[in-house]
């Protein structure tokens, strides 16, 4: 198995430091590797679906879900058509992805592959997600990602909490004398991330997102970022610390269901049904006492404040025409998704599929 980045850096002492989610993540918790790229390409990852679970389980809960997942606008398609009235620009796409390998997803539909054809520009979160150029920004601002004021992470969780952390972070590679250097919020998110997943990645599978970047630049597209891993990192850690420990625990009472719970959200993908995503999310915390309200300070950070600058640094490629824009699936649906967002800025937003 390859290197895990961030502990091999941080076994040299914070300072030398080396992520829905933002897609820097994905390739803090495992980057490829040379040597398993060689090899065969590992088993596909499987779960079970947690929607069926609580619909046979419990009807009502599962009726509210289906209910607050109506009342999300936007989540009839991931592939979007975006032009602008008397504009003779080509037209431009919008894109939601969901940052995995899973063959379902990384194999485009003929309607996607001709959009994607028909761009100039590929627009991603972050162009560059090389080992090299996350190693950089990590290195720079350390405390992103660990305690340097003398807080710990063992000192935030219960005794009971914090031994339930280190051994749910093993598969990772992490032993306990590391993670308690962690910040919440990256504990979190490398829990999410399945040792399936991880697998795969470190053997050289793309996710959908680095995937669409090589076929862009296979054909001498132009790729750009809309966003800085530093940016993504930093949207993370600026959530507040309470709401990082919360969701924490969260993550320690579902680590068992991971797989499931990334098996649902592919099936929620695929099927055009995104707008489940959080009553499913707000459903399971419940379960465990913690309240929608703990989410607040990620959805503002993670969702919404992103989604404005995504917009902010996307409309000259739309003045311009023929961008291919592909983002995570969560920053396209909603009322201040980016299709609305587009749409009030002027353009003509139109599903494709």
């Amino acid at each position: 198995m390859a290197p895990f980045v961030t502990f091999r850096m941080l076994s040299k002492g914070p300072a030398a430091a080396l992520a829905c989610l933002p897609l820097a993540f994905a390739f803090l918790v495992a980057q490829p590797s040379p040597q398993a790229a060689a090899q065969a390409s590992p088993a596909a990852c499987t779960g079970k679906d947690l929607l069926a679970e609580i619909k046979a389980a419990n009807p009502d809960a599962y009726a509210a879900i289906v209910r607050k997942g109506k009342r999300v606008p936007n989540t009839e398609a991931m592939l979007w058509k975006v032009t602008k009235k008397g504009s003779t620009a080509k037209p431009s796409y919008l894109f939601g992805t969901i940052h995995l390998t899973d063959d379902r997803v990384t194999t485009l539909s003929d309607k996607t592959k001709a959009a994607l054809s028909a761009s100039d520009v590929l627009a991603v979160e972050v162009a560059d997600m090389s080992q090299d150029a996350l190693a950089k920004v990590i290195a720079a601002s350390p405390q992103l990602l660990v305690f340097t004021n003398g807080q710990s992470l063992d000192k935030l969780l219960s005794p009971q909490d914090f031994k339930s952390t280190t051994a749910a972070l093993k598969g990772s590679g992490i032993p306990a004398a590391v993670a308690r250097q962690f910040k919440p919020w990256f504990v979190m998110t490398t829990l999410a991330q399945t040792a399936c997943e991880r697998t795969r990645i470190q053997s050289g599978l793309k996710v959908l997102d680095n995937k669409l970047v090589a076929l862009a630049k296979a054909k001498t597209k132009k790729v750009v970022g809309l966003e800085t891993a530093r940016e993504q990192l930093a949207a993370m850690a600026s959530i507040p610390m309470p709401q990082q420990v919360k969701m924490l625990r969260a993550s320690l009472a579902y680590a068992s269901r991971n797989q499931d719970m990334i098996e649902t959200m592919l099936r929620m993908y695929m099927k055009r049904d995104m707008g489940k995503t959080w009553p499913l999310q707000f459903n399971l915390a419940k379960k465990i006492g913690i309240s929608e309200r703990e989410y607040d300070g990620f959805r503002q950070r993670i969702e919404i404040k992103r989604n404005y600058l995504m917009r902010d640094r996307s409309l000259p490629l739309l003045s311009n025409g023929g961008a291919f824009i592909a983002v995570g699936a969560l920053h396209v649906v909603g009322a201040e998704g980016l299709v609305r967002l587009y749409r009030n800025a002027g353009y003509t937003v139109t599903p494709i599929e």
